[in-house]
């Protein structure tokens, strides 16, 4: 990866990341907050959260990489446009033109997906498989080149923020 996290509470801010095989990395329990950074030119994902670790990706343009945008698997979790489950207003993140998935959520991972905009990705804006699962509200899904949200393989979705019930409005 251009950059890897592998230690907690590590902030990764205000950056252009440009190339790596992910363009960050967060793995191995590692915890980031990824903010107000450009991600694009990963010759696999811009943002990678594996191997039971954390991330918050808020603010960020996530774009142009060779497979996804944001790739999240291994038991691990995200907040994507909230840092907080208690945050009012999202914080949108710009995730498209992506030659994979705008989001995919795999191997028994979470995700919290609020207030973001999901463009001209090749694949689906969002795709949750294998045992997974994504709260989703308040995001766009728009010129996709598959599906706007997939969800296979005994994953399951909320369409609605089911934690807090702040974000109601609809994809």
């Amino acid at each position: 990866p251009a950059v890897q996290v592998l230690g907690r509470e590590i902030t990764i801010k205000g950056f252009t990341v440009t190339g790596g095989f992910f363009g960050i990395a967060v793995n191995r329990g590692g915890t980031a907050l990824i903010d107000n950074n450009t991600i694009e030119g990963a010759a696999h994902s811009g943002v990678e959260v594996s191997q039971n670790s954390f991330a918050r990706v808020v603010n960020n343009t996530i774009r142009r990489n060779r497979q996804n945008g944001v790739l999240v698997l291994g038991s691990a979790s995200v907040h994507i446009g909230v840092v907080r489950s208690d945050d009012e207003l999202p914080k949108p993140n710009i995730i498209e033109d992506n030659d994979g998935d705008g989001i995919h959520v795999i191997r028994a991972s979470t995700a919290r997906i609020i207030g973001n905009t999901l463009s001209g990705n090749r694949g689906s804006g969002l795709a949750v498989r294998q045992t997974s699962h994504a709260d989703v509200a308040g995001n766009v899904f728009n010129a996709n080149g598959a599906h706007g949200i997939h969800v296979i393989g005994n994953s399951g979705i909320n369409l609605a923020d089911s934690a807090m019930r702040l974000f109601e409005r609809p994809n």
